[in-house]
């Protein structure tokens, strides 16, 4: 059996099964490189939730998808029984393999149980009903590009520098 997760998919929910005694799958939980070599490629562990069922009690592996993960009750509930009989899961989120796609080859003792889809997001998009929330915003001004000015004192500078330059200039043009 061959899985295909496409690049940059969202929602997509894959449940394994371990079909191993509870000790040996134990050893998953401590080790999820392990898993990388069951799948055929290496997931994100951020991704990845490996756990013995009873841990979960009376929620169990249904009422996690459900609850947890955000599986709609539809999807989840003509697999109830099966989900039921899981001692040892493995919940992979298509996240796991981000910006590229995989095809996974899942091999024994790992089992593929069912692939699921995460509940959308409700989206509001009706419009605000506030007076503060009408009309547009207007974008800020653009400020004016002004030329540096030169001081007043500067201009005050140049002005003694020429006309005494000027002084000193005229007396030598007068003689000749």
């Amino acid at each position: 059996m061959t899985l295909t997760i496409a690049a940059h998919d969202h929602g997509r929910v894959d449940v394994f099964s371990i079909d191993l005694p509870a000790a040996e799958a134990a050893q998953f939980d401590a080790d999820p490189a392990r898993l990388g070599v069951l799948l055929g490629e290496t997931p994100l562990a951020t991704q990845v939730d490996i756990f013995d069922t009873a841990v979960m009690g009376d929620l169990g592996l249904h009422g996690y998808l459900r609850e947890g993960i955000g599986v709609p009750e539809e999807a989840l509930a003509p697999h109830a029984a099966t989900l039921g009989n899981i001692t040892h899961a493995v919940v992979l989120r298509a996240e796991a393999f981000p910006e590229r796609p995989v095809t996974l080859h899942p091999q024994p003792p790992l089992n593929h149980v069912v692939t699921l889809g995460e509940r959308a997001a409700e989206v509001d998009l009706t419009p605000l009903q506030s007076t503060s929330a009408s009309g547009s915003l207007q974008p800020p001004p653009i400020p004016g590009t002004v030329a540096p000015r030169i001081p007043k004192w500067v201009w005050a500078m140049l002005a003694v520098i020429f006309f005494a330059i000027l002084v000193a200039i005229i007396p030598i043009f007068a003689r000749s």
